[in-house]
């Protein structure tokens, strides 16, 4: 089984429906760090210190595009969404793009 990264992001997605979900990345460094897509397109991470107290958040400058989903059983369809962030030196380069959005009704 796969790590991954958890990505909370606070820039504006493409579908609202989805701007106060977590989602996960295998984009990152897959440790299981928390990382922040700011307001203003600033990118950084929150890692757990030792004795399990989150750091403050620390700017992140990577040039990468960064693909995040996440699955949803709340709807009354089952529903996988995925976006992609192109980020230049820690920041949001364009709008955030909407790769996939597929819902299948469940059983």
């Amino acid at each position: 089984m796969g790590m991954f990264d958890y990505f909370r992001v606070e820039a504006p997605l493409p579908d609202p429906r989805f701007q106060h979900y977590e989602f996960q990345t295998n984009d990152l460094e897959c440790c299981l760090h928390h990382y922040i897509l700011d307001k203003d397109g600033n990118l950084s991470v929150e890692r757990f210190r030792i004795d399990q107290d989150l750091a403050p958040p620390k700017p992140v400058n990577v040039t990468t595009a960064i693909y995040f989903c996440n699955y949803f059983y709340d709807d009354p369809d089952f529903t996988w969404v995925e976006f992609k962030a192109t980020i230049v030196e820690g920041k949001l380069h364009g709008p955030i793009e909407l790769v996939r959005l597929d819902r299948k009704k469940k059983p």
